[in-house]
């Protein structure tokens, strides 16, 4: 276009300006297109160019277009874009246009930024009428950006692959068209984890991964096998995933790393050290560490350590500060245990048959919540008394349980701490036929299996066999009432196939289904009780180790289900519980030195807090808080490590203490419970819990009220009924490994396998240990190991070796099919004998809570009556020692009244409370007596009189102190008189 310059009217300045700019224009307008590349910056991970372009003299908005590596024919084409951007006047005016916007920012692609970079950019305008697409000023003079690593990817899955792992997700580096690689971390990211393997992300093309790489068939997948010996060194270490940048960028974690963990190792190992005198000094187990075991001259364990690191030699010194230390007597009996901090110290006290006379446990250092308990034998070495006395003096708990038995050695009597005899009424087996009241008529079948037995509110409990001796079904009903109906199908191992629910009106309810994998463990259990349908199911996975690896439940109407991963770290202890779906985490778990739960991590308002003893006994449990943790609950046990006091804190809802006394049997027979204002008395039949006596009062009057138990094969109570038969409460429902699910919430008292549940923290009391129902899992290693031979305890931690409905607990250490349970019990009802084989000796070393369990038969004992005739007289004309005998216990029994509700025959009277230190010093100055303590005189025919101080349940103040004199005819144990003074 040709210019025209005019000159006229301006003055000289303004004409050589004008000049000047016209001379700057007109190369430019004879192009056509003005404009300039004002810039090129990063921009995320693309790039952004910046600058103007125009069409002179047309009043529209131009394209332009980029070029890498050169002008249009020469380079490559990248992208396009329109300057249509608010600009200057001054671009107005060079353009001579106004208003019309020629600004352009244009921002290209991360793939473009790593595929050109370094190359020269190039930018043409495109004509609007057809002209030249001219170079815009600057083209050719900046470069497109090195691109920044733009590392992206997820690290999805840790799943096990044969006996090691994978790891699986994608990664890329944003729009570049080749595969990356990656390396993998555990523990930490690079610099502080340690590096277990590297691949290449090069599986698969995924349409979605595509888009976000920004890149067009080229596969990003990644899934690196990683084998067993990085599983077994870091088991439960976080897993992490770095991406390498292609062109030196950073190579960055790959999201969700540590978010998954290395799965558990499917071998653990249990090594085995011998000293000199081939005696075990050291046992390694990735649960407790190393143990080292330390012995006297005649062989006999001395000291133990557990929880040390496993290179600890055997005699090593480091082993002091957790040195349990154990000496013996002449015989080589357990005189005393003691801890590092005394928590647990108990002391042994022996007859001269070897039979134990006391245990004496220090709680918390020596002589501080001190817990005693007595025994007194008779001459046949079988137990015949025992006594629980906590408390300054027994102030607080002082309870006797006093046994007889018949001319064969069978339990005939209990009577409680309160006088309530219980008669058994034993058959020519030693089977109890009644337990007085409170079930009567009791018939069993020739395998032992109770049969048949009544109820104290009618109710008829009868059990059907079949073929194999196994029970084919359970019905409890009075007339046409029916409060309980179970058939069970068993498959050809001995598992429980099916359970039937048969009550009239419970729509099946209770029916289940069971399916075991080859290992007999349960895998499926399908119930209305799981969800809201018949097949509703709570499923169950396992590794190698007998781990629970994954649990599933269906929602049920009133409360969500589950679908849980369990992860376990490389000393094979659950550290972590998440949602199969999401991977968030449900529960986190700690552990002490010795393999104890330490912390139980559910959210961070409910974090708790475990505290053991060196003898792997819970202490108290705690909630972690921004400063002091919160008690929730503390315990204190008795020298067999049986609890006798828990105390829930205001934090519970349910503030005060407990009281509990379980007889050298192991059962639950007396609990005084001051924060529900209640005592409670137990009631067994041949091992089942089939009553409980209620006492709720004050001041020494009680209202009395039973509660029969209705439970099912294991022992769970099922269903409660009154005197009336009415039902109690909603009946009761578990999941297969224990947890309740209705009714909700959860109280105190003998819950799944007749074991105590603690409201407060959801436990099970299982005796010797304390077992998670929500998790399936107890919460401190088993005491029992595999050393003695049994496989199945080479898991420390499973509960009922995972066939919850084949197998319980008895008391924390081993499983048990529960129709041994029952016919083991009532054997230790009905006879003498040792407890069972469990109760054996453990391996050396192993130290089970308060005391090391290391017992010889007849040191476990059951009394056996006998009966014998009075002497006869010796001579004439002078009192026998019968007579006298007989005439100072007529001065007893003279001026005293009967007690109410007792049997005349018993011979049981009241007297008056200032006469009871009186009555005694009498009979001590019997002519002929010996006094043997201070409790017990020796009357001249032989015969004993023996005076106990006792408490009754109390539930509100102070105990009572309640005296009472009995006396034995020579060889019995059955008193043929009884005083009992009033509480005072």
């Amino acid at each position: 276009m040709a210019a025209t310059l005019k000159f006229k009217g301006l003055s000289v300045m303004s004409r050589v300006f004008s000049f000047l700019l016209l001379c700057l224009v007109a190369p430019w307008a004879n192009a056509g297109i003005l404009g300039y590349v004002d810039s090129v910056t990063p921009s995320g991970t693309g790039f952004e160019v910046k600058g103007w372009a125009c069409s002179t003299g047309v009043s529209q908005s131009i394209a332009i277009h980029f070029y890498v590596g050169g002008s249009a024919g020469t380079g490559t084409g990248v992208g396009s874009g329109t300057a249509n951007l608010t600009s200057e006047a001054g671009i107005s005016s060079a353009c001579q246009t106004s208003g019309i916007p020629h600004r352009f920012s244009i921002t290209l692609p991360a793939s473009v930024r790593a595929q050109y970079a370094n190359q020269a950019i190039y930018v043409h305008g495109i004509s609007p009428n057809g002209g030249t697409n001219d170079l815009l000023g600057k083209s050719g003079v900046f470069t497109v950006p090195a691109p920044v690593s733009g590392i992206v990817g997820v690290v999805e899955s840790a799943p096990v692959s044969g006996s090691g792992f994978q790891v699986t997700g994608w990664a890329c580096s944003g729009g570049v068209s080749q595969s990356v690689s990656v390396h993998v971390y555990v523990g930490g990211p690079s610099g502080v984890g340690t590096g277990v393997g590297n691949g290449v992300a090069n599986l698969t093309v995924d349409p979605a991964i595509s888009t976000a790489c920004q890149t067009s068939g080229i596969p990003h997948r990644f899934a690196i096998t990683l084998p067993a010996s990085v599983r077994h060194a870091h088991a439960g270490k976080p897993i992490y995933v770095h991406g390498i940048s292609p062109n030196g960028g950073s190579n960055l974690l790959l999201t969700d790393s540590g978010a998954l963990s290395v799965p558990g190792p499917l071998y653990v190992a249990r090594k085995y050290t011998y000293n000199s005198n081939n005696e075990l000094c050291k046992v390694v187990e990735p649960e407790t560490g190393a143990t080292l075991l330390g012995y006297d001259g005649a062989g006999n364990v001395a000291w133990s350590a557990s929880g040390l690191p496993e290179s600890t030699a055997c005699g090593s010194t480091a082993a002091n500060a957790r040195k349990a230390t154990r000496t013996y007597d002449a015989r080589s009996r357990l005189v005393s245990l003691a801890f590092p901090d005394g928590r647990g110290n108990v002391s042994h006290t022996y007859v001269a048959t070897g039979l134990p006379k006391s245990l004496v446990a220090h709680n918390d250092g020596v002589n501080s919540n001190v817990v005693t308990t007595e025994y007194i034998h008779n001459r046949r070495g079988l137990l015949e008394l025992e006594t629980l006395k906590f408390g300054a003096n027994a102030s607080i708990v002082n309870w006797p349980i006093d046994y007889g038995y018949n001319a064969l050695g069978h339990l005939q009597a209990q009577r409680y701490n309160n006088g309530q005899l219980v008669d058994f009424a034993p058959n020519a087996l030693g089977q109890a036929t009644q337990v007085g009241a409170y079930a009567t008529g009791a018939s069993y079948y020739p395998n032992g299996a109770l049969k048949q037995f009544t109820y104290g509110n009618g109710i008829v409990h009868t059990l059907t066999q079949n073929v194999r001796g196994l029970p084919a079904r359970s019905f409890d009903a009075y007339g046409t009432t029916e409060i309980l109906d179970d058939r069970y199908d068993f498959d050809g191992n001995g598992n429980v196939a099916a359970i039937t629910d048969g009550l009239t009106g419970s729509n099946q309810r209770g029916n289940r289904t069971m399916t075991y994998d080859r290992l007999d463990r349960l895998v499926r259990t399908e119930s209305l009780m799981f969800g809201t349908a018949m097949n509703s199911a709570a499923t169950f996975t396992y590794d190698a180790l007998d781990n629970l690896t994954r649990v599933f439940r269906n929602s049920r109407s009133d409360q969500a289900g589950r679908d849980w991963n369990y992860f376990y770290d490389g000393t094979n202890r659950l550290t972590s519980i998440e949602q199969y779906s999401t991977g968030a985490t449900v529960t986190g778990l700690d552990y002490d030195e010795q393999g104890n739960l330490e912390q139980k991590s559910v959210s961070e308002s409910n974090n708790l807090l475990f505290d053991f003893d060196y003898g792997n006994r819970l202490r108290k449990v705690s909630r972690a808080t921004a400063t002091t943790p919160e008690a929730i609950s503390a315990y204190l046990y008795d020298g067999l490590g049986r609890r006798i006091w828990d105390n829930n804190s205001a934090a519970t809802g349910k503030a005060g203490s407990k009281y509990s006394l379980y007889s050298k049997d192991g059962q639950l027979l007396i609990a005084s419970d001051l924060r529900a204002g209640k005592a409670f008395e137990y009631m067994y039949l041949a091992g089942s819990l089939v009553a409980i006596r209620e006492a709720v009062g004050s001041g020494g009057t009680y209202v009395y009220e039973t509660k029969y138990q209705h439970t099912d094969a294991l022992g769970s109570p099922v269903a409660v009924t009154k005197a009336d038969r009415a039902l109690d409460e909603q009946r009761t429902e578990y999941e297969p490994y224990g947890k309740v699910l209705q009714p909700l919430p959860v109280e105190d008292g003998p819950g799944y396998t007749g074991h105590v549940l603690d409201a407060a923290t959801g436990m099970n009391y299982m005796q010797q240990r304390y077992y998670d129902p929500a998790i399936g899992l107890f919460l401190s290693v088993d005491p029992v190991t595999a050393y003695g031979g049994d496989v199945r305890h080479f898991n420390r931690y499973a509960y009922a070796y995972n066939n919850p409905y084949r197998f319980t607990d008895p008391d924390g250490r081993a499983g048990m099919t529960w129709e041994q349970g029952g016919k083991l019990l009532g054997r230790r009802l009905g006879t003498a004998g040792l407890l069972s084989a469990g109760d054996g000796p453990l391996p050396v070393g192993e130290v089970l809570g308060a005391c090391l369990l290391i017992y010889t038969a007849g040191e476990i004992g059951y009394k056996i009556y006998q009966s014998s005739e009075e002497a006869s007289n010796d001579g004439a004309g002078q009192p026998t020692p019968g007579e006298v005998t007989t005439g100072a216990i007529a001065g007893l029994r003279e001026g005293k009244t009967p007690v109410p509700g007792t049997p005349g025959e018993r011979g049981e009277l009241q007297g008056n409370e200032q006469d009871a230190d009186g009555d005694f010093e009498n009979l001590a100055n019997t002519p002929g007596a010996t006094r043997k303590d201070d409790n017990n005189i020796r009357m001249p025919d032989g015969s004993n009189v023996n005076r106990h101080k006792s408490t009754r349940p109390y539930l509100d103040g102070p105990p009572q102190g309640t005296v009472t004199i009995k006396h034995y005819q020579l060889g019995s144990r059955i008193p043929s008189t009884t005083v009992r003074y009033p509480p005072k």
